[in-house]
């Protein structure tokens, strides 16, 4: 019998805030994702349109038995 094991061992999430209007990036840097920022970001005239990047490390394991 043939099985694998699927271990995460990291996750990281960046949140990037573009312009709404001109599609540019935010003078603010990459930050760890943070509900609380995307509901101020949310209602700013200016900066509105986010873009989160997940980023998953896995460590796989395969086994026979």
């Amino acid at each position: 019998m043939r099985g694998q094991v699927i271990e995460i061992k990291k996750i990281e999430c960046i949140t990037r805030v573009y312009n709404n209007l001109t599609g540019a990036e935010s003078p603010v840097p990459p930050i760890s994702f943070n509900p609380s920022f995307t509901d101020y970001w949310r209602d700013s005239p200016r900066f509105s349109y986010i873009e989160l990047t997940l980023f998953i490390t896995l460590e796989i394991n395969n086994f026979l038995k």
